[in-house]
């Protein structure tokens, strides 16, 4: 017990005797690149605030903003600088955050980082986005996208194009509109996308859930496979057959849906006269179709 005083009153000595000490590392960028008109926008960043406009203009404005203070009592740091890097390839662009390592020895050591991304560029080009658990804001393109996250949340609105591809983690997507194909895989979070017209999709769940509106294009092949996840589709167009294969899960309808056929792990619904083919396979999940 008295050891254990001892060790206790030295910290304390130690933190009145020890000044705090603090590190603040900053980094900001402001320029203007070139895209080609149909060129490939790539963005790979990490823990940040992103927001990607789509607008009238021919080139690409960046804007980066990093703040990071580190506090803490006999406190040293061993990193390497934080870098954003830029690079013009044969039309595209590339927008890449470089890896950096930091190392904290101390007590009491707490860090604050505000990390802000700020990219204007023609809405014409493609979006190919990876982030960890960034926070995305993404509107007015008409190319398509493709992105990749582990966790965070990204909203896309005003979006068109014939290819929209999604793989996700732990975060949630939600976007307003979209065409052409929808290719989604997402393990623990949400994804949830309305007013679209997609005439083809494949989507795959685990423990999260897709929440799907968008009318069906006839002769459109439609796939879906949950494990422990739900499926949500909502027809705004169209119709077909729809083959729903499950486990221990189930499905379910509204009223505008013709049950044709239904046994212990298999159910078949017509809508309307389309010829649209959706299949799901499910295993502990559960299937909601839904019309307007």
């Amino acid at each position: 017990m008295q050891i254990r005083f001892s060790v206790v009153l030295l910290l304390l000595l130690v933190v009145a005797v020890v000044p705090a000490a603090a590190k603040t590392t900053t980094f900001h960028l402001d320029e203007v690149y070139s895209i080609a008109p149909d060129g490939t926008l790539f963005i790979y960043t990490s823990d940040a605030d992103v927001l990607i406009a789509g607008s009238d203009r021919d080139d690409v404005h960046v804007v980066v903003d990093y703040v990071s203070t580190i506090s803490g009592v006999g406190l040293k740091v061993d990193e390497n600088p934080f870098e954003v890097e830029v690079l013009e390839e044969d039309g595209d662009l590339r927008i890449r955050e470089l890896e950096s390592n930091r190392v904290y020895m101390g007590l009491f050591v707490s860090s604050r980082t505000d990390y802000t991304v700020t990219i204007e560029a023609p809405s014409s080009v493609k979006l190919k986005v990876i982030g960890e658990d960034d926070d995305y804001m993404i509107h007015g393109f008409r190319n398509g996208i493709r992105l990749r996250m582990e966790d965070g949340r990204a909203k896309l609105r005003d979006m068109s194009g014939d290819s929209f591809e999604f793989e996700l983690e732990d975060g949630t997507i939600e976007m307003s509109g979209g065409a052409g194909l929808l290719d989604v895989s997402v393990e623990d979070g949400d994804f949830y996308v309305d007013d679209a017209a997609f005439t083809s999709a494949t989507g795959d769940v685990e423990d999260g859930d897709l929440h799907i509106e968008t009318t069906l294009a006839d002769d459109g092949e439609y796939r879906f496979r949950a494990e422990d996840g739900d499926i949500t589709l909502n027809v705004l167009d169209g119709g077909g057959e729809f083959s729903v294969y499950y486990e221990d899960g189930g499905a379910r309808a509204t009223r505008d849906f013709v049950q044709v056929e239904e046994d212990e792990n298999f159910a078949l619904f017509r809508l309307k006269e389309g010829t649209a083919r959706v299949r799901f396979r499910v295993e502990d999940g559960r299937i909601s179709l839904r019309a307007k």
